[in-house]
């Protein structure tokens, strides 16, 4: 549960910082965790994944001696291309930082 003080609802900057926070951790609810992709849907089939079609949804890569985890679903790798301008990205890395709440479950 996300509660926020309602003394400075007035105050734009807080609105909209409740707001981030909020699609923030409703993206989590919605399954946007590394630990997660399991219980996806995968569209081919309308099913959830196996494990083994999950499997192929990330890939590790290694950048500047940091190893860490590239998502790489079809809507991810044309989203990230698009957004970034890159016709040759492959996918969007997780976070590879931070504890078990943020590790794997962040971009």
């Amino acid at each position: 549960m996300i509660t926020a003080a309602t003394t400075d609802l007035n105050n734009n900057d807080t609105v909209e910082y409740w707001t981030e926070v909020t699609i923030h951790e409703m993206m989590h609810v919605l399954g946007l965790s590394g630990s997660a992709i399991a219980n996806w849907v995968n569209p081919a089939t309308g099913t959830f994944h196996t494990a083994a079609t999950a499997a192929l949804l990330t890939s590790t890569i290694t950048l500047d001696n940091l190893s860490g985890t590239l998502l790489k679903s079809p809507n991810v790798v044309a989203y990230t291309q698009d957004y970034f301008n890159c016709p040759s990205a492959t996918g969007l890395p997780f976070e590879n930082e931070g504890g078990s709440g943020s590790l794997g479950s962040h971009f």
